[in-house]
């Protein structure tokens, strides 16, 4: 009885181990539809509709506001995967520039 309990316990242990061996930082978003973004063209509500909320938004030093949706996730095995995604817009709430990176390591 104490052996089986034993292994029960061990087993679980290993499981919630092996289980919480992964970290995801940020929220998923579709890089796909970053070739839906237009320069001078998309504005904020068409960027939310096509991203969500952003992790994060600042001011930029020339007073712009910029918006970066991040993500990251370390899987127990295979490759790390990263994706950022940063977008400036003009006076008006309009893209006016942006840039990706993002890749599995």
């Amino acid at each position: 009885m104490r052996k089986k309990l034993l292994f029960y316990v061990i087993t679980c242990l290993v499981v919630t181990i092996f289980i919480s061996s992964c970290a995801t930082i940020g929220t998923q978003f579709d890089e796909k539809q970053i070739t839906k973004i237009e320069k001078g063209k998309t504005n904020q509500d068409q960027i939310l509709k096509l991203f969500g909320e952003p992790s994060a938004k600042s001011i930029n030093a020339d007073g712009k506001m910029q918006w970066s949706y991040s993500y990251g996730h370390v899987p127990l095995v295979g490759k790390i995967e990263t994706k950022t995604l940063y977008i400036t817009f003009d006076k008006s709430g309009t893209v006016e520039d942006y840039t990706y990176s993002g890749g599995k390591y």
